[in-house]
């Protein structure tokens, strides 16, 4: 009663005054910010033992400590610039040749505490989305302020109708696909099976369009093969999707109303498996490739390596690709002395090892948002192996981002190089480490299985 009395008495300004003495600064979040950009890291690109400063800007007077945090350290950071409306704080670091991850933290007279990166100011700090610096990575220099039009090709325009989905041409999750007649269509809640038929036929046609827009770049979404419209669970990597550039081959049925059963889909499995097809699809391609190169314009295609879908050629939990597998089987039965006993157990333990893929868990885990996905874990594969012994032990690493072609990956050439130094090594047992992509690991181990002789693994993971 006695302090509302007395500051009844007070001046206006006096009041402020008081006011201002014993309230609580407020950290204004939206005010910090800063990126990987010349004015907030300095070289943008940098290579190993150069110095790199880092700034952070935050509201005027309104932190008391900025700090920078590394994988070295905590770091004391310096306000060395101000405006009327932020303040600049700096620290630098010594990169080395290993990626440099780092954010940032603040803190106020008071106490509070926040931190920042890549998703902005927060409570609390998530690690996996902190700033990184690749020592000698560049960007290329086409791609540094680069206008770039990305493009959904199922949504973009329809230039060929003869290559549409067709409905009930296969099942997906659980019911059949549909050809949308009407271009305009609000597309349902559940649309990854509607096929609206853009193609890059399509994409050919407006290319004048694009270019006039000032497009620096396309950007494609998935364009291999797959059952869904956006092409993020992909079936073959190896091959564009015909159903979006070319079919030469269109033989065959759609699914009988109530069917679910893909392997009678024939009309889809002649559309993406046949080899005509397929590679007309990829000249196709190269040729949009060249004509967009013409136009001064880039290309880039989300390729999509850390997770494929079910209906991928290694996994085939559809069994669309049954057909050709055990006829690459037979001739190569005919084409060996291999007595037929011999090939059938192989064949069976082929079989057995397309199934435990799929329902094992161990090397891959469901994804069920935007279509039947499977997110494919990074794994340390050790090979213990002679004529009558090979098996795997799998050791768990944590899942792969989109980084997953770094040095230690093999390629297909590598793959068959060292198959049959694998398979045709005799005497002495020997162990190697690899690491590679897990649809790389599938095809390697689909190729030993074939030459596997003897009894089956004692341990691990088996065949």
């Amino acid at each position: 009663m006695r302090l509302v009395k007395s500051t009844e008495t007070l001046e206006k300004n006096e009041k402020k005054l008081l006011y201002m003495c014993n309230a609580r600064p407020v950290l204004k979040m939206r005010a910090l910010f800063s990126d990987a950009t010349k004015d907030y890291r300095n070289p943008p690109e940098c290579d190993p033992g150069d110095s790199v400063a880092l700034r952070l800007r935050t509201g005027k007077y309104n932190v008391n400590k900025a700090y920078l945090c590394t994988d070295n350290g905590e770091y004391r950071m310096e306000r060395v610039d101000s405006d009327n409306l932020f303040d600049y704080y700096e620290a630098s670091v010594t990169v080395s040749e290993k990626i440099l991850s780092y954010y940032f933290k603040v803190e106020t007279a008071h106490g509070a505490v926040c931190y920042y990166n890549q998703i902005g100011a927060s409570r609390e700090l998530n690690q996996y989305y902190n700033f990184r610096i690749i020592p000698g990575y560049k960007v290329p220099s086409w791609a540094k302020g680069a206008v770039m039009y990305q493009i959904f090709v199922d949504r973009f325009a329809n230039g060929r109708p003869q290559n549409n989905v067709l409905d009930d041409e296969y099942n997906y999750i659980g019911e059949h696909v549909n050809e949308v007649k009407d271009w305009y269509k609000y597309p349902e809640p559940m649309g990854v099976r509607e096929f609206y038929g853009g193609d890059l036929q399509g994409v050919w046609d407006k290319l004048d369009y694009l270019e006039n827009l000032g497009v620096d770049v396309i950007y494609f979404n998935p364009l291999f093969v797959s059952p869904s419209n956006h092409k993020y669970d992909i079936q073959d990597y190896d091959y564009i999707d015909p159903h979006i550039a070319m079919i030469v081959s269109d033989e065959g049925e759609v699914l009988a109303p109530g069917d679910h059963d893909n392997t009678h889909a024939t009309r889809y499995i002649d559309r993406v498996t046949n080899r005509r097809n397929l590679e007309a699809s990829n000249i196709y391609f190269a040729q949009l490739v060249e004509e967009i190169h013409k136009r001064g314009m880039k290309v880039i295609i989300d390729g999509v390596f850390n997770h494929c879908g079910s209906f991928n050629k290694w996994l085939d939990r559809e069994h669309i690709y049954n057909r050709l597998f055990l006829g690459m089987i037979t001739r190569t039965e005919a084409a060996t002395s291999m007595s037929r006993e011999h090939m059938s157990v192989l064949k069976a333990r082929i079989t057995a090892f397309l199934s435990f893929t799929v329902t094992s868990g161990l090397i891959m885990v469901h994804m069920t948002a935007g279509g039947d996905m499977i997110h494919f874990l990074s794994l340390i594969m050790k090979v213990q192996r002679n004529l009558k012994n090979i098996f795997w032990t799998l050791e768990r690493n944590g899942c792969l981002n989109h980084t997953m072609l770094t040095d230690g990956d093999l390629t297909w050439r590598q793959i068959w190089d060292i198959v049959p130094s694998i398979t045709m090594n005799s005497g002495k047992s020997s162990e190697s480490q690899l690491r590679m992509p897990i649809h790389k690991l599938l095809f390697w181990r689909s190729i030993m299985a074939i030459h596997m002789t003897g009894s089956q693994a004692e341990s691990g993971t088996r065949l």
